[in-house]
């Protein structure tokens, strides 16, 4: 499972994607749902998530998946 830490790496505000892509946005809600579907993921259950649009659902799922 890819750990909090790690998510907040790549996804936070100073991480990995904020700081080869200029225009990347920080959304708090991006990594709550990444760790969501992590947790899902390990623990081997569903999860559904409803998230407006611009809130980053496409990275925050595929980035688990990836990782596990």
């Amino acid at each position: 499972m890819i750990s909090k830490e790690r998510l907040q790496e790549t996804l936070g505000p100073d991480g990995a994607i904020a700081r080869n892509h200029p225009n990347y946005e920080f959304r708090p809600g991006q990594i709550r749902m990444a760790q969501g579907v992590a947790e899902a993921i390990a623990g081997g259950h569903h999860l559904c998530v409803e998230a407006g649009t611009g809130t980053g659902k496409t990275l925050a799922y595929l980035l688990p998946s990836i990782s596990s």
